[in-house]
C-alpha cells in the first residue's frame, strides 16, 4: 500500500449542485490510496487507461475515508493509469 498522487486533478463539469472532477493517476497498484480532500462525495469510479494482460482486469475504488476524501484503489493488475471520478457537492 502506498500513498499515490495524481498527475492531474481537473473539475470537469458542473451538474447542478453537484460537481464533477477527474484524478489522472500514472500508476496504480493494489491498495495505493489518495487523499484528495474532497469532501461530500456522492459517487466515485474509475477506469484504466492501458490495456492489462488479464481478461477480466478492472478497477475498483472506494471512498474510506469520507472526511478527508480518502480513497482505495483496487485494480485488477497493479502499475496501470487510471483516471477516478468524483462526483460531489465540494
Amino acid at each position: 500500500m502506498a500513498a499515490i498522487t495524481p498527475t492531474s486533478v481537473t473539475k470537469v463539469a458542473s451538474l447542478g449542485n453537484l460537481k464533477l472532477s477527474c484524478a489522472k493517476f500514472s500508476t496504480c497498484s493494489v491498495s495505493d490510496t489518495w487523499t484528495s480532500g474532497i469532501k461530500g462525495v456522492f459517487a466515485q469510479w474509475a477506469s484504466l487507461d492501458t490495456v492489462t494482460t488479464q481478461a477480466s482486469a478492472g478497477i475498483n475504488v472506494v471512498l474510506t475515508t469520507a472526511s478527508t476524501g480518502v480513497f482505495t484503489f483496487k485494480p485488477g493488475e497493479d502499475a496501470h493509469a487510471m483516471q477516478l471520478f468524483i462526483l460531489s457537492g465540494e
